[in-house]
């Protein structure tokens, strides 16, 4: 994908915005090919385009999806983790500033991010870690994140639901909860999702937005 510059197009018609931030990119390119410099901003001027249209995105969203947030709203907007949250095995903070977001808590299953296990920066998407291990060494580690996680079909790991953890951050209005989905989220291994998949980590796929 070729990288456009932010400042060629400083304002961006907010159409294709309110879509690209909707997590909907393919309809917004169609509005403007150009929107692909929204993939390769640096986060000031990332926020500054979803501060234009946060309201907007934000009422249609929570209409169409009760209980759950975009991917710009998590990057961006979600409650940040305290220090100590993002710890490896070698009791090294990965962030002490407390820079990125809180991510969801886990509930039960075997496993955990493999941040914790080998050098790798905290990945979250949606609050949910993407790179997981079931391995306790770091060699095991590295060869989970090279196959793309590796989950314990048995006991896979349980998250609460974007609908929990916005009600537990006091995010959650009571009209949204009245129609939200509190289902954990499981994550899940590679092979194809099936209808009616309670999977928590592949977002758009299987209906992140709409369900957990």
């Amino acid at each position: 994908m070729k990288r456009v510059s932010y400042g060629r197009r400083p304002e961006m018609g907010t159409d294709a915005e309110t879509l690209w931030f909707s997590d909907r990119p393919e309809e917004a390119k169609k509005l403007d090919s150009d929107v692909t410099w929204l993939e390769f901003a640096n986060d000031a001027k990332l926020k500054k385009a979803w501060d234009r249209v946060r309201d907007r995105v934000l009422r249609d969203w929570k209409e169409k999806y009760p209980g759950t947030r975009p991917s710009a709203w998590w990057r961006l907007d979600a409650p940040r983790a305290k220090a100590g949250t993002f710890v490896n095995s070698s009791g090294f903070d990965l962030d002490p500033k407390g820079e990125l977001p809180e991510p969801r808590r886990k509930l039960s299953g075997k496993g955990r991010p493999a941040w914790e296990v080998i050098a790798l920066a905290p990945n979250l998407e949606y609050g949910l870690p993407l790179d997981w291990t079931v391995a306790d060494s770091a060699e095991g580690a590295v060869k989970d994140f090279l196959m793309e996680g590796s989950v314990d079909s048995d006991d896979p790991p349980h998250y609460e639901s974007q609908a929990s953890y916005l009600r537990r951050h006091g995010l959650l209005t009571s009209e949204e909860a009245n129609r939200s989905n509190f289902s954990h989220a499981i994550l899940e291994g590679d092979e194809p999702c099936k209808p009616g998949c309670q999977c928590g980590r592949h977002g758009d796929k299987i209906g992140t937005r709409g369900k957990w």
